[in-house]
């Protein structure tokens, strides 16, 4: 299982780290980005395979930045 960025520059998400949990037969996994910027928002993709198949769910983080500080 693994995320990925969806856009035309084929970014990769650098400062991230991803987190699975396993229940059983579920596997959750949450996408953790750190210092949200604003060529952060966009759209992700998370992918998984298995053997018994493929699968994948896309998300958009939107929002504004409400201030800047300047150090």
């Amino acid at each position: 299982m693994y995320w990925e960025r969806m856009d035309n520059n084929n970014n990769t998400i650098s400062k991230y780290r991803q987190q699975e949990q396993i229940n059983g037969n579920v596997v959750q996994t949450t996408l953790h980005i750190k210092d949200i910027e604003k060529n952060d928002f966009g759209v992700y993709g998370c992918f998984a395979e298995s053997m018994i198949g493929k699968s994948h769910g896309v998300i958009e983080l939107r929002g504004k930045i409400l201030f800047i500080i300047w150090a």
